[in-house]
């Protein structure tokens, strides 16, 4: 299997961040094709704050619903672009539409193919092997949306937890024995990279990981195209 391009934040480009997802785009801004997934997000000007600082930076970029698009329509679009970029907001909302437009097998595709993942908060939250901990919390995430399968894109076989503050720590560590996944955290100045020299964590602060299940740094495996089934 070919090496992915994977960058999972906690949020939109940050200065301390960005030199490592310029690096791992491997092209320059104005040559990279974005398409932007704005499916989850509750706050339509935070969206667009965050395709405006893309384009600032010289990429560009194309807005993609999920929610009224065709999976065709999906597909066509993801042939065409360098970065498919998911967008934060409600967890559960964007793996039901991600689901909904059949988006798992020409996303994967589009990865072997040399496609780069850019996940935003939830959009990071997806790629793993399981979402369920978007709703540990009670001022988390809700599943408003009656989502029953909450395996995730399994992209990679990390969970990531975006937006880490210390005081959920015991939270995250006591629900962490209970999975049969490893968890990492990451601050709002740090991201997790995935490519072909491995698994690292870039940025500014501490390394946190959670769990018992023990992962690889080097060429973590993509979980099977089955566990997206709803």
């Amino acid at each position: 299997m070919p090496d992915r391009k994977i960058f999972l934040a906690s949020s939109g480009i940050q200065p301390e961040t960005y030199p490592h997802f310029r690096e791992l785009s491997g092209k320059y801004p104005h040559e990279t094709k974005v398409g932007f997934i704005i499916t989850a997000g509750n706050n339509h000007n935070l969206a667009i704050e965050a395709v405006e600082s893309l384009r600032g930076f010289g990429f560009v970029v194309e807005i993609l619903d999920l929610k009224n698009s065709k999976p065709r329509y999906v597909r066509n679009n993801l042939q065409r672009i360098d970065v498919l970029y998911v967008n934060g907001g409600n967890t559960f909302d964007l793996l039901y539409w991600m689901k909904k437009s059949e988006l798992l097998i020409p996303l994967q595709e589009r990865l072997d193919e040399g496609m780069c993942y850019y996940g935003s908060s939830a959009g990071s939250l997806v790629a793993g092997p399981n979402i369920e901990m978007a709703g540990w919390h009670r001022s988390w995430d809700r599943n408003k949306i009656g989502l029953t399968d909450l395996s995730g894109l399994g992209i990679i076989d990390v969970a990531v937890f975006p937006h880490f503050d210390p005081r959920y720590r015991d939270l995250i560590n006591s629900r962490a024995n209970n999975v049969n996944y490893p968890i990492v955290a990451i601050t709002n100045k740090q991201a997790v990279v995935v490519d072909n020299h491995g698994f690292r964590i870039v940025g500014e602060g501490n390394e946190y990981f959670f769990g018992q299940h023990q992962f690889s740094t080097e060429h973590p495996e993509p979980l099977a195209v089955a566990s997206l089934s709803r």
